[in-house]
């Protein structure tokens, strides 16, 4: 019997947010933000319906948040606006760094497959959420 892997870390050490997301999730959580850094007006993050939580990869998590308070001051969300805002809290490096954040427009998804990626993100905390309920019990 294998030792379990920690509830708050990836199997390569990423921390996340409870639980280890599968493949399938760490790739949409990719393509999400991608999408989400190349809409610079920032509607995409305000129609997700997405939160922080939704990301189950701290990384990516720290990188909504960038894009969500961008968005809610109706600055712009793109690329250079998320990095500088990272830089200026200090999270830049959380954030997984410039070169990482860049990787993430090279993974965004195309518009006819974006709302797909956004209902594999919302199942998926759905599901780290009955899990956190289910061992409150």
């Amino acid at each position: 019997m294998s030792a379990p892997v920690a509830a708050n870390r990836r199997h390569d050490g990423l921390p996340t947010n409870g639980g280890a997301p599968t493949p399938r999730e760490f790739h949409a959580e990719r393509a999400v933000l991608g999408t989400m850094l190349l809409d610079a007006d920032g509607q995409r993050v305000r129609s997700s319906g997405l939160s922080e939580s939704s990301f189950a990869i701290k990384r990516h998590a720290l990188t909504f948040r960038a894009l969500e308070e961008l968005a809610d001051r109706g600055e712009p969300c793109d690329f250079g606006a998320v990095v500088a805002w990272l830089d200026q809290q200090g999270i830049i490096a959380l954030a997984g760094g410039r070169e990482y954040l860049g990787e993430l427009t090279d993974a965004a998804a195309s518009m006819s497959t974006y709302p797909a990626y956004v209902r594999v993100l919302r199942e998926a905390e759905q599901r780290r959420e009955l899990a956190r309920a289910a061992q409150e019990i």
